[in-house]
């Protein structure tokens, strides 16, 4: 049974809100505040809104999300008022009328996940308009070009649409700061994006996109990219390292071959994220030049060997790494150099200690270091946050970490999950090594041991 709305009072109303099939009328005492500001009918199943709307001339916000509607009234162009035109999930809403370009004083238009399948031309007119919502509108193939002329648009959302290109046009938005194309189908982007003066984040993860544009290299602005996910892209433009704001490169799970020479211009960059790239097996030597970055991820990669220029990441943070079996990971002696300065956070996982020397200094070199940062040291691949370093160790390696570890005390997770209660003696972990407890993951902290007498090489029963 449809709802019915409930007039009459309208005016001096602060809400209307769906309640027992009806549309109740919500007031206040305050005589300045009695008029209708908000219309709420979310969930509902009216199919459409009666004329009488366009009396609400001092409503703000309208939230018809996920109703039945069916249709919106050509006298909803009345509410000049209306700064909120929540759509998101009305299934049943196909068109939307040519008079919602009257709504002079709109800032808000979602979309998301509606039946909508075209944007009237007299979107135009909706000047004030700054976001825009298109997300999973599996029913909107284009844009139109008039688009462009939304100047005052700040955050346009377009992931998961079927959206097959983007106009031209959409070059003319000055004030854009976000452009949302998660999934995106269309292979390649407009020109005119590098025109996006303001763009701060541009987001196409899984998306088809096969070529980035030179002209990306004009976005001054832009401070995140994110191309996780892109199977089609194999290459960045030498212009990428034109981008001076970017603070954040994210490739993760992308089929990217190789990077740019340019890529060393980046001297902002906090965060690169290289991670399951199959396709990228070396890094350039200009990665050493990325100054300012903080976190460098190349776990699950097939890179294999590590340029020397990396010991000049003077910033570096957080580093992780991962080997198949199959691999040889070589790293520079350069690397070592990390540790006497900012690295308080590694995570090295498969086969990285094997065959690797080098590996293994940098291990002892962190250990080394227990009274600038929790370090974890744990087992096999698994990439718990376990404090803010972690590497698993074979069983060979333990008296060496160990040497290392005398000031501190372990606390024991068993399946990664419960704690037990804590050990005052770093050599217990010995005793769990002969109990074949393979699943004990200990976090290292630094603390002077309560039992000055007990060293490291003396077995001391488990207190559990």
């Amino acid at each position: 049974m449809a709802q019915k709305l409930v007039y009459g009072e309208e005016r001096r109303a602060h809400a209307l809100v769906p309640q027992n099939g009806m549309v109740k009328i919500q007031m206040r005492e305050n005589d300045e505040e009695r008029r209708v500001c908000v219309l709420r009918m979310t969930f509902s199943a009216v199919l459409s809104l009666s004329d009488c709307i366009k009396t609400l001339d001092n409503l703000i916000h309208l939230d018809l999300a996920n109703s039945s509607i069916t249709s919106l009234p050509p006298s909803i162009g009345r509410l000049k008022n209306v700064k909120v035109l929540n759509l998101i999930r009305t299934s049943r809403l196909v068109n939307l009328p040519e008079e919602i370009g009257d709504l002079a004083g709109l800032n808000k238009l979602n979309l998301a996940r509606s039946a909508v399948g075209s944007l009237p031309p007299s979107i135009v007119c909706l000047m004030s308009l700054k976001y825009i919502d298109l997300s999973n509108t599996n029913n909107l193939a284009n844009l139109p070009e008039e688009i462009g002329d939304l100047t005052s648009l700040i955050k346009l959302n377009l992931d998961g649409s079927k959206i097959t290109s983007l106009p031209p046009s959409i070059g003319r938005l000055k004030n854009l700061d976000y452009l949302g194309i998660f999934h995106a189908r269309f292979p390649n982007l407009p020109e005119e994006i590098g025109d996006l003066a303001s763009l701060k984040k541009l987001s196409l993860q899984f998306s088809y996109i096969e070529l980035l544009p030179a002209s990306m290299g004009r976005l001054k602005n832009l401070t995140q990219l994110e191309l996780a996910g892109t199977d089609n892209l194999s290459n960045l433009p030498e212009e990428i390292g034109n981008l001076a704001g970017l603070k954040d490169l994210c490739l993760h799970d992308s089929c990217i071959m190789s990077l740019p020479p340019s890529i060393g211009r980046l001297r902002n960059l906090e965060y690169l994220n290289l991670s399951c790239t199959y396709k990228l097996s070396r890094l350039l030597e200009e990665i050493g030049d990325l100054a300012n970055l903080k976190s460098l991820y190349l776990h699950n990669s097939i890179i294999t060997l590590i340029p020397p220029s990396i010991g000049r990441l003077k910033n570096l943070k957080e580093f992780r790494l991962f080997c198949e079996a199959s691999t040889v990971l070589r790293l520079p002696e350069e690397i070592l150099s990390l540790t006497n300065n900012s690295l308080s956070a590694l995570r090295l996982f498969g086969n990285c200690f094997d065959d690797c020397p080098v590996a293994q200094k940098l291990l002892y070199a962190m250990t080394r270091n227990l009274a600038r940062s929790r370090i974890g040291i744990g087992f096999g691949d698994s990439d718990e946050e376990f404090g803010s370093a972690s590497v698993p160790v074979p069983l060979r390696l333990w008296p060496l970490v160990l040497h290392n570890a005398k000031g501190a005390f372990a606390i024991p997770i068993e399946n990664q999950n419960s704690y037990f209660r804590d050990i005052q003696q770093p050599d217990a972990i010995y005793q769990l090594l002969a109990d074949e407890r393979e699943s004990f993951v200990g976090v290292l902290v630094n603390r002077e041991p309560t039992d000055t007498n007990i060293r490291p090489g003396r077995r001391r029963p488990f207190e559990g």
